[in-house]
């Protein structure tokens, strides 16, 4: 008991909250070494591995980081249940630190991997967590329906929520000076980019800026196989409307993976 009130007093509320995760996942060893050795880095780094694999990956503990790597990699939120064609082109819009990026590179290793991450601390991570494949392609961008120029909306808020206006709304509605911008970029111009006219998976976690992305797919969702998408009606009205309008029924299949809607592209029956 006296060890126990020792630990709670030594470490501060989300680091037990990461030790706990990290002993049960790991073991005592590992996280204990990591946690110890992050404490010294101006960013709290620590580095895990990656189940059923070699590969490693780094996340900040204490953040929402690990919770992203239990639900990639332990829950398997993204092993979607479609057909994707081994070497097409995947995009992982809204790629955060890489967690899923990396879990799409060595599930796909044949696919070129597109990860779409517009926030600067985000995107570094996701540059050091997908450097060991070379299949995959970081770009420091977000997904938008029409060229323009973002701004980060909630730069005080956990790393898997940062959200991207244009820069004419954000201010006077909760937008910081100084807050990070991008630029964006849309599908179409990413599919000319890299030259195809399909696209085997395309994955949207994009805190709610799939209302206007989906509303705005005319031109190019019929070129793309599968489709998985993390709705924010509750941050967004409207993505659920613009996702049912994008993909009705009789030409989409339609199931659940986690927090994901996954719809999968009926194809088109030959005319008599």
């Amino acid at each position: 008991m006296q060890q126990a009130g020792v630990f709670r007093a030594l470490v501060r509320g989300r680091d037990r909250e990461f030790l706990r995760w990290a002993v049960r996942r790991f073991g005592v060893l590992r996280a204990g070494r990591e946690y110890l050795r992050s404490l010294g880095d101006s960013t709290p780094l620590v580095r895990l591995p990656v189940p059923g694999s070699r590969h490693e990956v780094l996340v900040r503990r204490g953040t929402a980081d690990t919770v992203v790597f239990e639900e990639v990699f332990f829950q398997e939120h993204c092993k979607f249940d479609v057909e994707c064609e081994e070497a097409g082109l995947i995009v992982d819009a809204g790629a955060h630190a890489g967690l899923t990026t990396v879990f799409f590179a060595l599930r796909y290793p044949r696919a070129t991997i597109v990860a779409l991450e517009p926030e600067p601390s985000n995107f570094e991570l996701l540059r050091a967590n997908t450097a060991p494949f070379p299949s995959v392609r970081p770009l420091n961008a977000a997904l938008w329906h029409e060229p323009a120029r973002l701004s980060l909306a909630n730069p005080e808020s956990d790393t898997w929520t940062f959200r991207f206006e244009p820069a004419r709304s954000t201010a006077g509605a909760g937008g910081e000076a100084g807050a990070a911008s991008v630029e964006a970029i849309t599908m179409d111009a990413l599919l000319a980019q890299y030259g195809t006219r399909r696209m085997a998976l395309l994955k949207m976690n994009i805190e709610g800026a799939e209302a206007e992305v989906l509303a705005a797919s005319g031109n190019w969702l019929h070129r793309v196989d599968n489709l998985a998408v993390e709705l924010h009606d509750w941050l967004r009205p409207g993505c659920a409307e613009a996702l049912d309008a994008a993909c009705p029924p009789e030409r989409y299949r339609r199931s659940r993976s986690g927090e994901f809607t996954v719809l999968t592209r009926v194809p088109d029956r030959p005319r008599p």
